[in-house]
């Protein structure tokens, strides 16, 4: 679930720029739109970090991750109008604030301090294996078939995968 989690977000959080140029936007208006992401994750880890006090994690796991998934959707649609790939954008980097401390807490509720820096450890290396390979699947994809469609749709299943992991 965390390798899944940090892979499709961290894979397109490198592509913004190219996906929103190859889907029609002028590139300035891409650059403008793929670096507002970054601006909603401060609201996200607000939000997100104050559920985590009172609502269950897994609750609000799934729901970020399906504003994840509401915001790939949004980049599958076409470009115009503009508000489209930015609301798509803004709704991923809202999830990913929100969905920023949901591993480190799920280790420590679940397993504990005493295996906390263990744990969190496989899991900070899961997440380095996701950026290492996240953006490159996404680009291969695009030198593959001239579009990141392919690459989003496929992000969908994969972020259900990824609640259904929690979940169990």
């Amino acid at each position: 679930a965390m390798f899944i989690a940090n892979f499709v977000p961290l894979a397109l959080s490198v592509n913004f720029i190219p996906l929103l140029s190859a889907g029609g936007l002028a590139e300035r208006s891409a650059v403008v739109i793929g670096g507002s992401w970054a601006l909603m994750m401060f609201p996200g880890q607000l939000v997100g970090g104050t559920a985590f006090d009172y609502v269950p994690a897994r609750l609000v796991a799934a729901i970020g991750f399906l504003i994840m998934i509401a915001g790939l959707a949004l980049l599958m649609l076409p470009v115009h109008p503009v508000a489209v790939p930015l609301a798509g954008v803004l709704l991923l980097g809202f999830a990913m604030g929100a969905l920023s401390p949901l591993f480190p807490y799920l280790t420590s509720r679940y397993f504990g301090l005493a295996s906390f820096g263990r744990l969190f450890g496989v899991l900070s290396a899961l997440s380095a294996s996701a950026f290492a390979t996240g953006p490159q699947t996404a680009s291969y994809v695009f030198d593959t078939t001239h579009s990141y469609r392919l690459f989003l749709a496929g992000s969908i299943p994969a972020i259900l995968l990824t609640i259904l992991l929690l979940d169990s």
